[in-house]
């Protein structure tokens, strides 16, 4: 069973960039209604894929990754392969 991935500004790199399989980011903030409702099916869809990597990035701890992403709203899913996003799902 894999698990959701805990992904910070720290650990942007090593997690996302240099990750063998494409992985999906959710970008999250504690405080948020809809970024709450999100996550049990970040959890759930962590648990059932094994084609990628799933993690979440909170917005509110890690602004370096905000800030260079260009993160403006939340909840926010993006799709990458390597450091190249390759799409974003717009979760409102």
């Amino acid at each position: 069973m894999q698990r959701t991935l805990e992904i910070t500004d720290a650990n942007f790199e090593a997690v996302v960039v240099s990750s063998p399989l494409p992985t999906v980011v959710e970008f999250y903030a504690a405080w948020c209604g809809p970024s709450q409702a999100t996550q049990p099916e970040t959890v759930h869809h962590a648990s059932q894929n094994h084609d990628c990597r799933i993690g979440r990035l909170d917005v509110d701890k890690n602004p370096l990754c905000v800030k260079r992403l260009g993160i403006s709203s939340i909840p926010a899913v993006r799709f990458f392969s390597g450091a190249d996003s390759t799409g974003e799902l717009n979760t409102l």
